[in-house]
């Protein structure tokens, strides 16, 4: 009546350790088919079924909850606090882009991405009204997030147990304190436009790539199996594509990505793969699939691809998927991920000619690149840029 290979199956990950099967013994192997049409047909039975899995993985949530500590997801555009609420947290990001911005500034405060603190006001006990701390900036996800939640007084134990973590917290504050107030002939604006000390695209993890027409596609996984190569340099890179998803968790569930519980599979398993390496590109397609759906909504950055000389149309799926609800009248600069085009020579020599048409239609873009493919030093500058060298 026991369960082997529970854990690895409720959290993505990968077995951790080999099992051999004894003289005698008869196995069920359940697939995830098999067990959502059981609890179909014997729902009472499939509960018992779970509970017995799950309790492979109470040792590890007892630790979890021991220290204090709370996992939250978050979607793509929702606040993490909002400024001058009472400050009762703070917060690790596991996965994720999140932005900080004051009312009163136009221009974002910082991006912070994974393994950054958000929220440290709680434990400074900065920006006090009365005796209870509160929030001086607001913090929305720009993409979907994972974090982890730290009251004050667990915060305070935590360091006591692991003095480690106190001096990277300190380090992360000094960071952005010099950044934002000790550089000298830096003006208040300037201040504000700067992200966190460093560059824009600084602590980048996942970046998707999408082409925007069906004419690139093989320029496109060309241009990604070079730009992995220069990112190794920085850290541990890889490249993903819906046919290595595929192999991974099953032809099932990326035909069913437009289920939540099939979407939200894929998604751990990306943020998995996040955690293991420094770098992730995701490369979608150009008809705007629920794989390209995936790739967008999981990335800090989006690189949208084309031919220097196609015609700078915007297709449906590049509207839906890189436009949507980006328009003058409702355009919310808060919730955007950082969107860059790529403009790909292959082989031709002849000079750019099209970035003007190609900007004008997309104002939305905050940079663009003109990249020639097997041209080492075009692919070395375009890492640099996403490392935040």
């Amino acid at each position: 009546g026991g369960i082997v290979g529970a854990r690895a199956f409720l959290t993505s990950q990968d077995h951790q350790q080999d099992v051999f099967a004894g003289d005698g013994c008869v196995c069920a192997l359940l697939s995830l088919d098999r067990i959502l049409d059981f609890g179909q047909s014997h729902p009472a039975e499939f509960i018992e079924l779970i509970g017995m899995a799950a309790e492979v993985l109470f040792p590890v949530i007892s630790k979890f909850i021991s220290l204090g500590l709370s996992r939250q997801w978050l979607r793509a555009g929702e606040e993490v606090f909002v400024q001058d609420e009472i400050a009762d947290a703070v917060y690790v990001v596991i996965t994720g882009r999140v932005r900080l911005h004051r009312s009163s500034v136009k221009e974002a405060m910082a991006e912070v991405g994974r393994g950054d603190t958000i929220g440290e006001e709680s434990v400074l006990e900065l920006g006090k009204a009365g005796d209870v701390a509160v929030r001086v900036s607001s913090a929305k996800c720009m993409r979907d997030c994972e974090l982890v939640k730290i009251s004050p007084a667990n915060f305070e134990a935590i360091c006591s147990k692991y003095p480690q973590v106190t001096l990277r917290f300190i380090k992360t504050i000094a960071r952005r304190s010099i950044s934002f107030q000790g550089m000298p002939g830096v003006t208040s604006s300037q201040r504000y436009s700067r992200t966190a000390g460093q560059s824009k695209t600084s602590n980048l993890a996942t970046i998707a790539v999408i082409p925007l027409n069906g004419d690139n596609l093989q320029m496109t996984r060309q241009m990604c199996e070079e730009l992995k190569d220069q990112l190794r340099k920085f850290g541990s890179t890889l490249l993903i594509d819906e046919s290595r998803v595929r192999k991974m968790l099953g032809w099932e569930t990326m035909d069913n990505l437009h289920r939540f519980f099939y979407r939200t599979r894929v998604a751990s398993w990306l943020n998995q793969q996040e955690e293991e390496h420094r770098f992730i590109i995701l490369l979608g397609d150009s008809s705007g699939s629920a794989w390209s759906e995936v790739c967008v909504t999981q990335a800090d950055i989006l690189l949208a691809t084309t031919d220097h000389e196609s015609l700078p149309t915007i297709l449906e799926p590049e509207r839906r998927l890189v436009w949507e609800d980006q328009t003058e009248e409702n355009h919310n600069w808060t919730s955007d991920v950082r969107r860059e085009l790529v403009m790909i020579h292959d082989g031709s020599k002849s000079l750019p000619k099209r970035s003007k048409l190609w900007l004008d239609e997309r104002p939305g873009i905050a940079l663009h690149h003109h990249l020639r493919l097997g041209q080492k030093g075009d692919m070395a500058r375009l890492g640099r840029h996403l490392a935040g060298r």
